[in-house]
């Protein structure tokens, strides 16, 4: 998965290898060691090693291969009695001599404290996956547990790579000037995060929108995860490109100093989205608690202004479109740069851009409320000086193409020369030629990132540690000396979202190009923004927005929006058609439905008709039952003869019999169950009793 690189030799570690690497190292935090006591992250590792082992004490050997066991790569002793050194002066292990070699163990409170730690962070991260596994099933119950398993295990490789590579990007800074361990890094250069393996069309759909939205969704305790891993991620690459490292640690930034570039500064006042404006202020906050100066140049002030007018003449041109087209827009862009987090923003309220950009023209002025002080030094020897011409002609060379794919607009030399400009003047702010990067002194923060990659491709020519630095890598590289809080926990998603997960939907066409397109849209005055938003994601549409000259643009473009259209007219006559095929289908299933409907009730009023009959028969049969049993009471009975009581009950008999042979006839509904049985049982009785007399007398 990621490799570790101990002595010059290499050796993969697996997912969970990378797991207990960084679980271990996700509790480092210098500012928790006393003055005087602290130790490198290696030895900090040594330690949790140590903690792990189920022997009271242990030897340096055994050391070495319990990191082997759980870790990988390849320990040599020298590495590790240097670990166990700083352990012993901070306090924190204690040496046993021992007949068969010195021995160590961890000093209790410490172990508690260790295993603690480590039994949150392994609880953190199982109940993070568990709970979002749980939530995955109960969205898309209709997939199978195989692909889920694929999803799930798609999400930990996904955040070990994303991890891996941010730490691996802020440990780079570290050996910027020194060329073997520069060798290391190079992949930063040549490979692109490694994207997530093929899946079905159907499953890859659910499996990309699932994974980003873990990071966009993290709150709380996945803020607390992505926190974690990403403070690990650092250490662990900064240790694997070389075991001493101390890194920050030790060093003090009192009396150091950051330039910021301009794309900070739009980052900062909310010019370029949310995410970097988080990120910006916490550099701004960070560096207060640290002491280092911060400082902006007039050079970046002229730039900061020509770049705002430079977007007012495009709207002067080609004014926005009505609210809805520019919310069709912004579902095609995720741009969050100046124009695009603009266009956001009138979508949502219709600002103006006069009204929107009203706060930041009097930057000087605002600049002092974040500590920052503004600064023409070495401005007339720079800008007379032939390296400034020669350094903006080796950016443009280096950048243009990578530039030009990143953003999808041109390159202009001007923006090199000011890139230039910054990195000479902050050479000029540095304590001579530092040999490492934490000597440097002074930085350039950005939020461009071309500048860390020229310098990285430029290494070996330039010679010196880098000037620039991306605002997110380094909070990371300043973090380890921070109070770990909610607020980091909560800036670590940003650092994440606001350049590794940003994906255009329309890639390789730049926000200009965009608008000006749905300018041209906006001349189709009845087109609703549905039609408009299916015209900009065309396919063929976008191609020719990326293709069309800027002479010809509109011509181009309102040749292709009449293709688009007819497209469309053409999907919807076939998805018409269809409908037109699936409504005829129906009203055939609906005619068979009825002509069975109507045989039914045929049968249906038959069978009634029938069992109508039978009822009647019936009613009749049991009418005439009724009768016969009545004369034949009536005939039997002699009724002078019959004592009064014999008498009554024999006149009832006779009267209910009657009355259920004309409820019978009427339909009366407690005929049958009640009139019926008892005319029968009188009439039966009053025989009986009949006979009986007529015996006995």
């Amino acid at each position: 998965m990621s490799s570790i690189m101990t002595n010059g030799l290499p050796e993969e570690l697996s997912i969970d290898e990378w797991w207990r690497l960084n679980t271990a190292l996700a509790h480092y935090e210098v500012h928790l060691l006393e003055r005087g006591k602290t130790f490198s992250a290696f030895a900090y590792l040594v330690c949790q090693a140590m903690v792990s082992s189920p022997l009271q004490s242990i030897t340096a050997i055994q050391i070495i291969d319990l990191l082997k066991s759980q870790f990988g790569g390849h320990w040599v002793i020298g590495e590790i009695n240097s670990a166990l050194q700083q352990l012993q002066r901070a306090g924190y292990i204690k040496k046993v001599a021992d007949p068969s070699g010195d021995k160590f163990y961890v000093e209790e409170s410490y172990r508690i404290q260790s295993i603690r730690d480590q039994n949150e962070t392994e609880r953190l991260r199982d109940d993070i996956l568990t709970k979002w596994a749980k939530e995955l099933r109960e969205k898309h119950a209709h997939l199978s547990e195989g692909e889920h398993q694929c999803i799930i295990e798609d999400l930990i490789n996904f955040c070990v790579a994303i991890f891996d590579r941010r730490g691996a990007e802020c440990a780079a800074l570290l050996y910027s000037g020194e060329s073997e361990k520069q060798k290391f890094l190079k992949k930063l250069e040549t490979e692109d995060l490694p994207s997530l393996p093929i899946r079905p069309i159907n499953i890859s759909k659910i499996r990309d929108a699932e994974v980003i939205g873990f990071f966009y969704d993290s709150k709380g305790e996945r803020s607390r995860f992505i926190g974690h891993f990403l403070h690990s991620s650092f250490l662990k690459n900064a240790i694997t490109i070389d075991p001493k490292f101390f890194g920050i640690l030790s060093k003090q930034f009192k009396d150091s100093t950051i330039v910021l570039d301009t794309n900070f500064l739009f980052s900062l006042f909310g010019q370029h989205g949310l995410f970097k404006q988080e990120i910006a202020m916490a550099v701004i906050q960070f560096s207060a608690k640290l002491g280092i100066r911060l400082l902006v140049h007039r050079v970046t002030i002229r730039e900061f202004r020509q770049a705002l007018e430079s977007s007012r003449r495009l709207l002067e041109s080609f004014p926005m479109p009505n609210q809805e087209l520019a919310t069709a827009v912004t579902q095609v862009i995720v741009s969050e740069d100046l124009f695009g987090t603009y266009y956001r923003r009138y979508a949502a309220t219709g600002v103006r851009w006069d009204d929107w950009i009203q706060p930041i023209l009097a930057i000087e002025a605002r600049l002092p409320e974040f500590g920052i002080e503004v600064t023409d030094m070495y401005q007339q020897e720079i800008e007379a000086d032939q390296q400034l011409i020669d350094e903006a002609n080796n950016i443009y060379e280096v950048s243009h193409d990578y530039f030009e794919r990143l953003t999808s607009r041109p390159l202009s030399r001007m923006i090199c020369k000011h890139d230039a400009f910054l990195r000479l003047f902050t050479a000029r702010l540095r304590r001579g030629k530092p040999e490492e990067f934490i000597q440097a002194g002074a930085w350039c923060i950005t939020c461009d990132n071309k500048l860390p990659r020229y310098e990285r491709i430029q290494a070996g020519k330039l010679q010196q540690v880098s000037v620039f630095v991306l605002a997110e890598h380094w909070l990371h590289f300043v973090q380890p000396i921070m109070p770990r809080t909610e607020d980091w926990d909560a800036l670590a998603r940003s650092l994440l979202l606001s350049s590794a997960l940003q994906t255009p939907v329309a890639e390789g066409i730049s926000i200009e190009r965009i608008h000006r397109a749905a300018c041209c849209i906006a001349e189709y005055r009845d087109m609703s923004a549905q039609l408009a938003m299916r015209v900009l994601l065309n396919s063929r549409f976008q191609e020719a927005i990326k293709a069309a000259p800027d002479t010809e643009f509109e011509q181009k473009v309102g040749g292709a929006i009449e293709e688009a259209l007819l497209e469309e007219y053409y999907k919807q006559e076939e998805q018409l058609n269809l409908a037109v095929a699936e409504r005829d289908k129906l009203q055939d299933q609906i005619s068979k439905h009825a002509t069975i409907e109507a045989e039914l009730r045929s049968g249906l009023e038959a069978l009634r008709g029938e069992v109508t009959n039978q009822i009647v028969s019936a009613k009749r049969f049991y009418a005439a039952l009724v009768v016969a049993f009545l004369i034949i009471g009536g005939v039997s009975l002699d009724w002078g003869a019959l004592k009064p009581v014999l008498l009554g009950i024999a006149i009832a008999g006779m009267v209910v019999g009657i009355i259920t042979v004309i409820g019978i006839f009427r339909g009366w509904k407690l005929a049958w169950n009640v009139f019926l049985g008892i005319a029968a049982f009188v009439s039966i009785l009053a025989a009986i009793v009949s006979l009986r007399y007529s015996f006995y007398v």
